[in-house]
Protein backbone atom coordinates (compact mmCIF):
# COMPACT_ATOMS: atom_id res chain seq x y z
CA UNK A 1 0.00 0.00 0.00
CA UNK A 2 3.07 2.54 0.95
CA UNK A 3 4.21 1.81 -2.37
CA UNK A 4 1.22 2.58 -4.50
CA UNK A 5 0.80 5.55 -2.74
CA UNK A 6 3.74 6.97 -3.83
CA UNK A 7 3.42 5.98 -7.36
CA UNK A 8 -0.08 7.66 -7.09
CA UNK A 9 1.44 10.94 -6.11
CA UNK A 10 4.11 11.00 -8.35
CA UNK A 11 2.18 10.08 -10.67
CA UNK A 12 -0.44 13.54 -10.40
CA UNK A 13 0.01 16.22 -13.06
CA UNK A 14 2.78 18.72 -12.37
CA UNK A 15 -0.08 21.74 -12.47
CA UNK A 16 -1.58 20.15 -9.65
CA UNK A 17 0.65 19.54 -7.35
CA UNK A 18 2.25 22.93 -7.72
CA UNK A 19 -1.52 24.30 -6.80
CA UNK A 20 -1.70 21.64 -3.72
CA UNK A 21 1.67 22.83 -2.36
CA UNK A 22 0.68 26.31 -3.31
CA UNK A 23 -2.72 25.53 -0.63
CA UNK A 24 -1.26 23.69 1.95
CA UNK A 25 1.39 26.84 2.52
CA UNK A 26 -1.10 29.25 2.32
CA UNK A 27 -3.30 26.87 4.98
CA UNK A 28 -0.09 26.77 7.56
CA UNK A 29 0.42 30.15 6.99
CA UNK A 30 -3.57 31.08 8.35
CA UNK A 31 -2.90 28.51 10.98
CA UNK A 32 0.48 30.36 12.00
CA UNK A 33 -0.44 33.93 11.52
CA UNK A 34 -4.38 33.79 11.70
CA UNK A 35 -4.34 38.41 13.02
CA UNK A 36 -0.94 40.44 12.69
CA UNK A 37 2.20 39.56 12.82
CA UNK A 38 4.27 37.49 15.54
CA UNK A 39 5.36 41.07 16.89
CA UNK A 40 2.37 42.98 17.32
CA UNK A 41 0.86 40.24 20.02
CA UNK A 42 4.29 40.28 22.12
CA UNK A 43 4.47 43.93 22.83
CA UNK A 44 0.55 44.58 23.37
CA UNK A 45 -3.19 43.13 24.04
CA UNK A 46 -6.33 45.58 23.64
CA UNK A 47 -10.06 44.62 25.07
CA UNK A 48 -12.28 46.76 24.20
CA UNK A 49 -15.91 46.42 25.76
CA UNK A 50 -19.43 48.35 25.67
CA UNK A 51 -20.31 48.41 29.62
CA UNK A 52 -23.54 50.13 28.20
CA UNK A 53 -25.66 51.50 25.49
CA UNK A 54 -28.73 53.23 24.94
CA UNK A 55 -30.39 55.30 21.96
CA UNK A 56 -28.10 57.46 20.26
CA UNK A 57 -25.76 56.79 23.25
CA UNK A 58 -22.85 54.28 25.13
CA UNK A 59 -20.21 53.89 28.01
CA UNK A 60 -17.28 51.55 26.97
CA UNK A 61 -13.89 50.16 28.58
CA UNK A 62 -10.32 49.48 27.20
CA UNK A 63 -7.88 47.36 28.83
CA UNK A 64 -4.42 47.79 27.19
CA UNK A 65 -1.65 45.28 28.43
CA UNK A 66 1.55 45.58 28.47
CA UNK A 67 2.70 42.28 26.79
CA UNK A 68 6.06 43.17 26.01
CA UNK A 69 9.41 42.44 28.51
CA UNK A 70 9.57 46.17 28.94
CA UNK A 71 7.89 49.26 30.82
CA UNK A 72 6.46 52.00 29.11
CA UNK A 73 6.52 55.50 29.87
CA UNK A 74 4.29 56.81 28.20
CA UNK A 75 1.46 54.87 25.74
CA UNK A 76 -0.62 56.48 22.75
CA UNK A 77 -3.28 54.12 21.55
CA UNK A 78 -5.26 54.69 17.69
CA UNK A 79 -7.86 52.69 16.39
CA UNK A 80 -10.62 53.33 13.66
CA UNK A 81 -14.70 53.36 14.35
CA UNK A 82 -15.97 51.45 12.15
CA UNK A 83 -19.34 53.50 11.42
CA UNK A 84 -19.23 57.44 10.90
CA UNK A 85 -21.41 58.64 13.75
CA UNK A 86 -19.38 56.99 16.26
CA UNK A 87 -18.02 59.96 18.69
CA UNK A 88 -16.19 59.77 22.15
CA UNK A 89 -17.71 62.49 23.84
CA UNK A 90 -16.56 61.81 27.21
CA UNK A 91 -12.62 59.95 28.32
CA UNK A 92 -11.30 59.27 31.67
CA UNK A 93 -8.31 57.86 32.83
CA UNK A 94 -6.28 59.67 29.62
CA UNK A 95 -6.27 62.38 27.21
CA UNK A 96 -8.34 61.86 23.22
CA UNK A 97 -8.30 63.73 20.21
CA UNK A 98 -10.48 62.46 17.14
CA UNK A 99 -10.35 63.02 13.78
CA UNK A 100 -13.28 61.57 11.75
CA UNK A 101 -13.38 57.57 12.83
CA UNK A 102 -9.85 57.94 13.90
CA UNK A 103 -9.38 58.07 17.67
CA UNK A 104 -6.01 58.78 19.83
CA UNK A 105 -5.87 58.25 23.16
CA UNK A 106 -3.04 59.07 25.35
CA UNK A 107 -1.84 58.86 28.88
CA UNK A 108 -3.00 61.16 31.54
CA UNK A 109 -0.36 62.40 33.81
CA UNK A 110 -0.85 59.63 36.73
CA UNK A 111 -0.54 56.19 34.05
CA UNK A 112 1.74 56.37 31.37
CA UNK A 113 4.15 53.85 33.78
CA UNK A 114 3.11 50.68 32.97
CA UNK A 115 4.89 47.77 33.63
CA UNK A 116 5.62 44.21 31.63
CA UNK A 117 2.35 42.24 32.39
CA UNK A 118 0.07 44.76 33.88
CA UNK A 119 -2.47 46.90 32.18
CA UNK A 120 -4.16 50.72 32.20
CA UNK A 121 -8.38 50.92 31.55
CA UNK A 122 -9.67 54.48 30.37
CA UNK A 123 -12.90 54.87 29.81
CA UNK A 124 -15.29 56.62 28.06
CA UNK A 125 -18.70 57.82 26.81
CA UNK A 126 -19.68 58.07 23.57
CA UNK A 127 -22.28 58.56 21.27
CA UNK A 128 -23.78 56.77 17.95
CA UNK A 129 -26.19 58.04 15.17
CA UNK A 130 -27.01 54.74 12.87
CA UNK A 131 -25.34 51.68 14.54
CA UNK A 132 -22.53 51.33 17.46
CA UNK A 133 -20.20 48.66 15.32
CA UNK A 134 -17.38 47.79 18.00
CA UNK A 135 -13.72 48.47 16.07
CA UNK A 136 -11.59 45.68 15.86
CA UNK A 137 -7.62 46.79 15.04
CA UNK A 138 -5.94 48.64 17.88
CA UNK A 139 -1.95 50.16 17.81
CA UNK A 140 0.12 51.22 20.92
CA UNK A 141 3.53 53.20 20.50
CA UNK A 142 2.87 52.16 16.68
CA UNK A 143 2.71 49.03 17.61
CA UNK A 144 -0.30 46.48 16.22
CA UNK A 145 -2.03 44.95 19.48
CA UNK A 146 -3.66 41.78 19.65
CA UNK A 147 -7.21 42.52 20.91
CA UNK A 148 -10.99 41.59 21.51
CA UNK A 149 -13.95 43.24 21.45
CA UNK A 150 -17.35 42.68 23.14
CA UNK A 151 -20.00 44.68 21.76
CA UNK A 152 -22.46 43.87 24.86
CA UNK A 153 -25.22 41.67 24.98
CA UNK A 154 -28.09 43.79 24.70
CA UNK A 155 -29.71 43.31 20.92
CA UNK A 156 -31.83 46.40 20.94
CA UNK A 157 -30.77 49.73 22.48
CA UNK A 158 -33.02 50.79 25.25
CA UNK A 159 -34.35 54.63 25.62
CA UNK A 160 -32.37 54.70 28.59
CA UNK A 161 -29.17 53.88 30.36
CA UNK A 162 -29.03 50.20 31.53
CA UNK A 163 -26.31 49.30 34.35
CA UNK A 164 -24.45 46.18 33.72
CA UNK A 165 -22.18 44.57 35.93
CA UNK A 166 -20.26 46.50 38.43
CA UNK A 167 -18.27 48.99 36.90
CA UNK A 168 -14.18 49.15 38.00
CA UNK A 169 -12.78 52.26 39.23
CA UNK A 170 -12.95 55.02 36.82
CA UNK A 171 -14.74 53.04 33.80
CA UNK A 172 -18.44 54.26 34.45
CA UNK A 173 -20.52 57.40 33.19
CA UNK A 174 -19.97 60.14 35.53
CA UNK A 175 -21.85 63.10 33.82
CA UNK A 176 -24.50 62.08 35.79
CA UNK A 177 -22.87 62.44 39.33
CA UNK A 178 -23.10 66.11 39.84
CA UNK A 179 -25.07 65.78 42.98
CA UNK A 180 -23.30 67.08 45.91
CA UNK A 181 -22.86 64.75 49.32
CA UNK A 182 -20.14 66.86 50.60
CA UNK A 183 -17.84 69.61 50.05
CA UNK A 184 -14.68 70.20 52.08
CA UNK A 185 -11.90 72.74 52.22
CA UNK A 186 -9.17 71.17 53.00
CA UNK A 187 -7.09 73.19 55.71
CA UNK A 188 -9.54 75.81 55.58
CA UNK A 189 -12.83 77.60 56.89
CA UNK A 190 -16.08 77.17 55.81
CA UNK A 191 -16.61 79.01 52.40
CA UNK A 192 -19.72 78.83 49.93
CA UNK A 193 -20.95 75.55 49.76
CA UNK A 194 -17.48 74.29 51.04
CA UNK A 195 -17.86 73.14 54.77
CA UNK A 196 -14.84 73.74 57.05
CA UNK A 197 -12.18 70.71 56.43
CA UNK A 198 -13.40 67.44 58.36
CA UNK A 199 -13.26 64.20 58.00
CA UNK A 200 -9.73 63.98 57.99
CA UNK A 201 -7.04 62.21 60.05
CA UNK A 202 -3.52 63.11 59.45
CA UNK A 203 -1.83 66.01 57.79
CA UNK A 204 -1.11 69.64 58.26
CA UNK A 205 -1.94 72.73 57.02
CA UNK A 206 -1.04 75.81 54.35
CA UNK A 207 -2.48 78.32 52.94
CA UNK A 208 -1.37 81.34 50.51
CA UNK A 209 -2.60 84.59 49.49
CA UNK A 210 -1.58 84.06 45.77
CA UNK A 211 -3.95 84.85 43.23
CA UNK A 212 -4.96 81.05 41.90
CA UNK A 213 -5.73 80.55 38.07
CA UNK A 214 -8.88 78.65 37.39
CA UNK A 215 -9.27 78.46 33.75
CA UNK A 216 -8.57 75.30 33.63
CA UNK A 217 -12.13 73.92 35.47
CA UNK A 218 -15.26 74.92 34.89
CA UNK A 219 -18.04 76.41 37.70
CA UNK A 220 -14.81 77.01 39.71
CA UNK A 221 -15.00 77.00 43.74
CA UNK A 222 -14.07 80.71 45.63
CA UNK A 223 -10.17 81.77 45.54
CA UNK A 224 -9.72 80.95 49.11
CA UNK A 225 -10.68 77.27 48.44
CA UNK A 226 -7.98 77.01 46.34
CA UNK A 227 -5.96 79.06 48.55
CA UNK A 228 -5.49 76.30 51.06
CA UNK A 229 -4.16 72.51 51.65
CA UNK A 230 -3.84 69.97 53.45
CA UNK A 231 -0.59 68.00 53.26
CA UNK A 232 1.67 65.10 53.94
CA UNK A 233 0.77 61.96 54.42
CA UNK A 234 -3.26 62.04 55.45
CA UNK A 235 -6.44 59.94 54.77
CA UNK A 236 -10.21 61.66 54.22
CA UNK A 237 -13.23 59.15 55.51
CA UNK A 238 -16.33 59.97 54.44
CA UNK A 239 -19.15 58.05 56.46
CA UNK A 240 -23.52 57.87 55.92
CA UNK A 241 -23.27 57.03 52.29
CA UNK A 242 -25.79 54.54 50.40
CA UNK A 243 -23.69 51.06 50.25
CA UNK A 244 -23.01 49.70 46.78
CA UNK A 245 -23.74 52.80 45.52
CA UNK A 246 -21.40 55.07 42.86
CA UNK A 247 -20.43 58.36 43.68
CA UNK A 248 -17.76 60.34 41.71
CA UNK A 249 -14.85 61.74 43.83
CA UNK A 250 -13.45 65.20 42.73
CA UNK A 251 -10.26 66.22 44.03
CA UNK A 252 -9.37 70.06 43.81
CA UNK A 253 -5.48 70.71 43.73
CA UNK A 254 -2.64 73.06 42.69
CA UNK A 255 0.96 73.76 42.96
CA UNK A 256 0.89 76.73 45.56
CA UNK A 257 4.54 75.86 47.13
CA UNK A 258 6.92 74.64 44.21
CA UNK A 259 7.54 76.41 40.96
CA UNK A 260 8.53 73.83 39.00
CA UNK A 261 7.68 69.95 37.91
CA UNK A 262 9.57 67.32 39.74
CA UNK A 263 9.47 68.86 43.23
CA UNK A 264 6.30 66.90 44.44
CA UNK A 265 4.87 63.89 43.89
CA UNK A 266 2.29 61.70 45.33
CA UNK A 267 -0.16 58.48 45.15
CA UNK A 268 -4.13 58.50 46.21
CA UNK A 269 -5.79 55.51 46.81
CA UNK A 270 -10.17 55.05 47.07
CA UNK A 271 -11.31 52.35 48.40
CA UNK A 272 -8.23 50.66 48.67
CA UNK A 273 -7.56 50.97 45.10
CA UNK A 274 -5.12 53.41 43.89
CA UNK A 275 -5.93 56.00 41.20
CA UNK A 276 -3.10 58.72 41.23
CA UNK A 277 0.05 57.38 41.07
CA UNK A 278 3.60 59.36 41.56
CA UNK A 279 1.47 62.24 40.70
CA UNK A 280 3.24 65.90 39.90
CA UNK A 281 0.35 68.61 40.19
CA UNK A 282 2.73 70.73 38.42
CA UNK A 283 3.67 68.80 35.25
CA UNK A 284 -0.36 68.07 35.27
CA UNK A 285 -1.54 71.40 35.39
CA UNK A 286 1.55 72.76 33.20
CA UNK A 287 2.73 76.23 35.92
CA UNK A 288 2.27 77.18 39.57
CA UNK A 289 -0.91 78.52 40.79
CA UNK A 290 -2.81 76.61 38.59
CA UNK A 291 -6.20 74.31 39.63
CA UNK A 292 -7.10 71.14 38.38
CA UNK A 293 -9.96 68.73 39.29
CA UNK A 294 -8.94 64.77 39.00
CA UNK A 295 -12.26 63.05 38.75
CA UNK A 296 -13.09 59.58 39.86
CA UNK A 297 -16.06 57.41 40.33
CA UNK A 298 -16.10 54.44 42.86
CA UNK A 299 -18.65 52.62 45.06
CA UNK A 300 -19.69 53.41 48.68
CA UNK A 301 -18.53 50.45 50.83
CA UNK A 302 -20.58 48.18 52.73
CA UNK A 303 -20.47 50.71 55.32
CA UNK A 304 -21.66 53.40 53.36
CA UNK A 305 -17.83 54.88 53.43
CA UNK A 306 -15.75 56.36 50.93
CA UNK A 307 -11.85 56.52 51.71
CA UNK A 308 -9.21 58.39 50.38
CA UNK A 309 -5.48 57.53 51.32
CA UNK A 310 -2.92 60.32 50.39
CA UNK A 311 0.64 59.13 50.58
CA UNK A 312 4.09 61.07 49.88
CA UNK A 313 6.34 60.27 47.45
CA UNK A 314 8.31 63.31 47.42
CA UNK A 315 7.85 66.30 49.72
CA UNK A 316 4.11 66.18 50.39
CA UNK A 317 1.51 64.80 49.34
CA UNK A 318 -1.50 67.33 49.14
CA UNK A 319 -5.01 68.53 48.66
CA UNK A 320 -6.74 72.02 48.15
CA UNK A 321 -10.42 70.95 48.64
CA UNK A 322 -12.52 67.10 48.03
CA UNK A 323 -16.24 66.95 46.52
CA UNK A 324 -18.35 63.80 46.92
CA UNK A 325 -20.79 63.91 44.01
CA UNK A 326 -23.83 61.22 43.67
CA UNK A 327 -26.65 60.75 41.04
CA UNK A 328 -30.13 62.93 40.96
CA UNK A 329 -31.86 60.28 43.28
CA UNK A 330 -28.81 60.55 46.06
CA UNK A 331 -29.70 61.56 49.26
CA UNK A 332 -26.98 64.02 51.16
CA UNK A 333 -25.52 62.62 54.38
CA UNK A 334 -26.80 64.28 57.81
CA UNK A 335 -25.45 66.86 59.14
CA UNK A 336 -22.21 65.14 61.00
CA UNK A 337 -22.93 64.66 64.93
CA UNK A 338 -20.27 63.90 67.51
CA UNK A 339 -19.55 60.15 66.70
CA UNK A 340 -18.63 61.25 63.21
CA UNK A 341 -16.32 64.15 63.02
CA UNK A 342 -12.74 64.07 63.22
CA UNK A 343 -10.73 63.49 65.96
CA UNK A 344 -7.64 65.51 65.67
CA UNK A 345 -8.19 69.05 67.29
CA UNK A 346 -8.09 71.49 64.07
CA UNK A 347 -7.15 75.13 64.99
CA UNK A 348 -7.03 77.71 62.69
CA UNK A 349 -3.52 79.44 62.00
CA UNK A 350 -2.31 82.58 60.72
CA UNK A 351 -5.03 84.29 62.55
CA UNK A 352 -3.08 86.99 64.92
CA UNK A 353 -4.07 90.58 63.84
CA UNK A 354 -3.14 92.66 66.98
CA UNK A 355 -2.35 92.50 70.30
CA UNK A 356 0.41 92.98 72.94
CA UNK A 357 4.11 93.95 71.60
CA UNK A 358 6.98 92.57 73.24
CA UNK A 359 10.32 94.02 71.74
CA UNK A 360 12.67 93.29 74.99
CA UNK A 361 13.82 90.38 76.22
CA UNK A 362 10.60 88.44 78.82
CA UNK A 363 8.84 85.61 79.29
CA UNK A 364 5.30 85.57 81.07
CA UNK A 365 1.95 84.89 80.65
CA UNK A 366 -0.71 85.66 77.99
CA UNK A 367 -4.27 84.72 77.59
CA UNK A 368 -3.26 81.23 79.32
CA UNK A 369 -0.56 80.12 77.65
CA UNK A 370 3.67 80.90 78.55
CA UNK A 371 5.27 82.94 76.00
CA UNK A 372 9.57 83.70 75.68
CA UNK A 373 11.07 86.04 73.59
CA UNK A 374 15.28 86.02 73.43
CA UNK A 375 17.38 88.14 71.15
CA UNK A 376 20.93 89.17 70.67
CA UNK A 377 19.67 92.66 70.29
CA UNK A 378 20.58 93.18 66.91
CA UNK A 379 18.64 93.96 63.91
CA UNK A 380 14.70 94.55 64.53
CA UNK A 381 12.45 92.18 65.89
CA UNK A 382 8.61 92.68 67.35
CA UNK A 383 6.48 89.44 68.68
CA UNK A 384 2.90 90.20 68.99
CA UNK A 385 0.97 88.10 71.57
CA UNK A 386 -2.67 87.30 70.41
CA UNK A 387 -5.34 85.63 71.69
CA UNK A 388 -4.93 81.52 73.36
CA UNK A 389 -1.61 80.12 71.44
CA UNK A 390 -1.44 83.08 68.44
CA UNK A 391 1.71 85.18 67.97
CA UNK A 392 3.37 86.64 65.52
CA UNK A 393 6.65 87.58 64.70
CA UNK A 394 8.21 90.23 62.39
CA UNK A 395 11.79 90.45 61.77
CA UNK A 396 14.17 91.88 60.03
CA UNK A 397 18.35 91.95 60.06
CA UNK A 398 18.09 90.13 62.91
CA UNK A 399 21.40 88.82 64.29
CA UNK A 400 19.81 86.40 66.36
CA UNK A 401 16.38 85.60 67.94
CA UNK A 402 13.95 82.66 69.23
CA UNK A 403 11.19 83.12 70.94
CA UNK A 404 6.67 81.85 70.58
CA UNK A 405 4.22 80.67 73.23
CA UNK A 406 4.08 77.47 75.03
CA UNK A 407 4.11 75.92 78.22
CA UNK A 408 5.73 77.17 81.28
CA UNK A 409 6.58 73.51 82.39
CA UNK A 410 7.18 70.80 78.85
CA UNK A 411 6.02 67.46 79.15
CA UNK A 412 5.69 64.38 76.62
CA UNK A 413 2.27 65.59 75.39
CA UNK A 414 1.13 66.42 71.23
CA UNK A 415 1.10 69.46 70.58
CA UNK A 416 -0.93 70.67 67.26
CA UNK A 417 -0.04 74.11 65.09
CA UNK A 418 -1.01 75.75 62.38
CA UNK A 419 -0.49 78.91 60.81
CA UNK A 420 2.57 80.59 58.61
CA UNK A 421 6.06 81.00 58.67
CA UNK A 422 7.95 82.96 56.12
CA UNK A 423 11.72 83.52 56.45
CA UNK A 424 12.78 85.83 53.28
CA UNK A 425 16.06 86.16 53.94
CA UNK A 426 19.15 84.51 56.24
CA UNK A 427 18.50 81.69 58.53
CA UNK A 428 15.24 80.70 59.97
CA UNK A 429 13.82 77.40 62.24
CA UNK A 430 10.55 76.43 62.71
CA UNK A 431 10.11 74.14 66.08
CA UNK A 432 8.56 72.70 69.36
CA UNK A 433 11.65 74.07 71.29
CA UNK A 434 12.32 73.68 74.77
CA UNK A 435 14.72 72.94 77.83
CA UNK A 436 15.62 70.80 80.72
CA UNK A 437 17.66 70.94 83.77
CA UNK A 438 19.74 68.08 85.53
CA UNK A 439 21.11 67.57 82.77
CA UNK A 440 20.98 70.59 81.01
CA UNK A 441 19.14 70.19 77.84
CA UNK A 442 18.67 72.41 75.10
CA UNK A 443 16.04 70.49 72.24
CA UNK A 444 14.39 71.03 69.36
CA UNK A 445 11.54 69.17 67.09
CA UNK A 446 12.46 71.07 63.62
CA UNK A 447 9.35 71.15 61.46
CA UNK A 448 10.99 73.38 58.89
CA UNK A 449 13.87 75.41 58.16
CA UNK A 450 15.87 77.47 55.66
CA UNK A 451 19.44 79.00 55.37
CA UNK A 452 22.06 77.07 57.83
CA UNK A 453 21.37 73.70 58.29
CA UNK A 454 20.87 72.84 61.93
CA UNK A 455 22.79 69.42 61.24
CA UNK A 456 25.93 70.94 60.37
CA UNK A 457 28.38 69.90 63.00
CA UNK A 458 26.77 67.70 64.78
CA UNK A 459 26.75 63.94 65.25
CA UNK A 460 23.92 61.87 63.86
CA UNK A 461 22.15 59.56 66.26
CA UNK A 462 19.57 57.84 63.39
CA UNK A 463 16.23 58.03 62.86
CA UNK A 464 12.89 58.02 63.76
CA UNK A 465 9.86 57.77 62.40
CA UNK A 466 6.91 59.79 63.56
CA UNK A 467 3.64 62.46 62.30
CA UNK A 468 3.68 61.36 59.09
CA UNK A 469 7.81 62.13 58.46
CA UNK A 470 11.40 60.05 59.01
CA UNK A 471 12.84 62.74 61.39
CA UNK A 472 16.57 62.58 61.32
CA UNK A 473 18.17 62.42 64.61
CA UNK A 474 21.65 64.62 66.11
CA UNK A 475 23.52 65.87 69.45
CA UNK A 476 25.83 68.57 69.52
CA UNK A 477 28.08 70.25 72.57
CA UNK A 478 27.49 74.10 72.98
CA UNK A 479 30.28 75.14 75.12
CA UNK A 480 30.48 79.02 76.74
CA UNK A 481 27.19 79.86 74.92
CA UNK A 482 23.79 81.53 76.55
CA UNK A 483 21.25 79.04 78.62
CA UNK A 484 18.56 79.07 81.06
CA UNK A 485 20.99 79.29 83.87
CA UNK A 486 23.50 81.76 82.70
CA UNK A 487 25.19 83.15 79.92
CA UNK A 488 28.44 81.20 79.66
CA UNK A 489 27.26 77.74 79.57
CA UNK A 490 28.29 73.61 78.57
CA UNK A 491 25.49 71.89 77.39
CA UNK A 492 24.54 69.57 74.89
CA UNK A 493 21.73 70.06 71.95
CA UNK A 494 19.19 67.55 70.78
CA UNK A 495 17.91 67.53 67.42
CA UNK A 496 14.86 65.88 65.75
CA UNK A 497 14.59 67.29 62.57
CA UNK A 498 11.79 66.53 59.64
CA UNK A 499 12.94 65.24 56.01
CA UNK A 500 9.57 65.96 54.78
CA UNK A 501 9.16 69.89 55.65
CA UNK A 502 5.82 71.24 56.55
CA UNK A 503 4.17 74.38 58.40
CA UNK A 504 1.35 73.24 60.69
CA UNK A 505 0.22 69.56 62.24
CA UNK A 506 0.71 67.12 65.20
CA UNK A 507 4.17 66.85 66.91
CA UNK A 508 3.77 63.51 69.23
CA UNK A 509 6.44 64.51 71.57
CA UNK A 510 6.58 61.08 73.43
CA UNK A 511 8.16 59.62 69.67
CA UNK A 512 10.93 62.25 69.98
CA UNK A 513 11.67 61.67 73.53
CA UNK A 514 11.88 58.04 73.71
CA UNK A 515 13.97 57.78 70.41
CA UNK A 516 16.87 60.38 71.86
CA UNK A 517 16.75 57.79 74.95
CA UNK A 518 17.21 55.04 73.03
CA UNK A 519 20.64 56.49 72.18
CA UNK A 520 21.36 57.51 75.52
CA UNK A 521 19.99 61.22 75.10
CA UNK A 522 18.12 61.57 77.89
CA UNK A 523 15.87 64.72 79.13
CA UNK A 524 16.18 65.91 82.42
CA UNK A 525 13.06 67.93 84.33
CA UNK A 526 11.43 69.84 81.75
CA UNK A 527 11.60 73.84 82.29
CA UNK A 528 9.80 76.25 79.43
CA UNK A 529 8.69 74.59 76.27
CA UNK A 530 7.03 76.72 73.17
CA UNK A 531 6.90 76.32 69.30
CA UNK A 532 9.29 78.77 68.36
CA UNK A 533 10.10 80.96 65.33
CA UNK A 534 13.70 81.55 65.52
CA UNK A 535 16.32 83.75 63.06
CA UNK A 536 19.83 84.54 62.70
CA UNK A 537 22.53 85.36 60.41
CA UNK A 538 20.73 88.95 59.66
CA UNK A 539 17.62 87.34 58.59
CA UNK A 540 14.10 88.73 57.70
CA UNK A 541 10.73 87.68 57.55
CA UNK A 542 7.88 86.84 59.22
CA UNK A 543 5.87 84.11 60.55
CA UNK A 544 1.98 83.92 62.56
CA UNK A 545 1.31 81.01 64.29
CA UNK A 546 -1.43 79.46 66.65
CA UNK A 547 -0.56 76.38 69.14
CA UNK A 548 -2.44 73.98 71.53
CA UNK A 549 -2.07 71.06 73.43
Amino acid sequence: MKSQGRFHLLTVPRAALVALCALVILATSLFLYPNSPAHAASYCQVTYTITNQWSGGFGANITIANTSSSSWSNWTLTFTFPASGQTITQLWDGTVSQSGQNVTVTNASYNGNVAPNTSTNPGFNGSWTASNPVPTSFSVNGNLCGGSSDGGTTPTPPSTPTLGSTPTLGSTPTSSLNNIMYAVNSGGAAVGSFAADGFFSGGSTYSTTATIDTSAVSNPASQSVYQTERYGNFTYTFPNLTAGTQYAVLLLVSENYWTSSGQRSFNVSINGQQVLTNFDIYAAAGAANKVINERFTTTANSSGTITIQFTTVKDNAEVDGIEILGGSNATPPPTPTSGITPTQTQIQGGTCNSGTTVTSNQTGTNNGFYFSHWSAGSGSVTMTLCSAGSYKYQWSNVGDFVGGKGWSTGSSHTVTYAGTWNPSSGSSYLALYGWTTNPLIEYYIVDNWTGFNPASNATSMGTVTSDGSVYNLYVHQQVNQPCITGNSCTFNQYWAIRQSKRVGGTITTANYFNAWASHGMNLGSFNYQILATEAFSNGSGSSNLTVSG
